[in-house]
């Protein structure tokens, strides 16, 4: 009797704790502003890094990767014509930017715009300068990783090299005496997501404060066992 009284006490102030499984995501973003681009197709590559994956040795399970490369190139046209009389030129600008993982291998993402709005006809009267601009072109490309590839360089405490190159040049269409420059700046960026899981196992549960009533017939179990005692003496 006494052994069962002190067992059923022990379940009203202990619990189990289950692990759960947690899935969970961070997110970050790894820029390069005002990148100069260039007017040809020889690649000056600029650095961009992203933090990797830090498992707190295996405690947290990488699952998937979301990159995103995004590319804004702004700029602007200049067209002087260098005749003497009124003539209509039509001009307009392209860019282009690459990202590699190796700038031997090919880029993993290729962002190009051809903007329609761009390829515009001017009237330009002898000798004079015309601008167009300034304008912004705004392109990017997403990458997904899930557990069917290899995540492993993903996973570390250091960072992921990439590399970014950028070209923008100017698209004449209409024969002439004028000459067009650009001027073109690129902000480049990788936002980079991981999702992971783990294993999230709760704290004991706090023993519960125990009821009047509880208290109650407790001590008339002990009360009982008192006299059952002294009964089993006087025997």
């Amino acid at each position: 009797m006494f052994k069962k009284v002190f067992f059923l006490l022990a379940l009203t102030v202990t619990g189990a704790a289950n692990a759960a499984l947690v899935t969970d995501s961070v997110s970050s973003i790894a820029e390069i502003f005002n990148k100069e681009t260039s007017t040809t197709t020889d690649p000056v590559y600029s650095a961009i890094n992203i933090d990797q994956f830090d498992d707190n040795g295996g405690m947290y399970t990488l699952t998937g990767v979301e990159l995103v490369f995004r590319a804004n190139t702004s700029g602007n046209i200049s067209v002087k014509n260098d005749g003497t009389s009124t003539a209509s030129f039509e001009v307009g600008a392209w860019s282009r930017v690459w990202f590699y993982e190796d700038t031997a291998a090919s880029a993993v993402a290729s962002l190009t715009s051809f903007p329609p709005e761009f390829k515009t006809a001017l009237n330009v009267q002898g000798g004079e300068t015309r601008i167009l601009g300034p304008f912004e072109l705004i392109v990017s490309s997403t990458i997904d990783y899930g557990l069917s590839d290899d995540l492993g360089d993903f996973i570390g405490n250091g960072t992921i090299d990439y590399f970014m190159n950028s070209v923008s040049d100017i698209m004449q269409s209409s024969a002439g005496n004028y000459t067009s420059k650009g001027s073109f700046d690129t902000d480049a960026s990788i936002e980079y997501t991981y999702t992971y899981t783990y294993e999230d196992t709760p704290p004991p549960l706090p023993p519960e404060a125990a009821e009047p009533e509880t208290l109650g017939i407790f001590a008339a179990v002990l009360v009982f066992m008192g006299m059952a005692s002294r009964n089993r003496k006087k025997a």
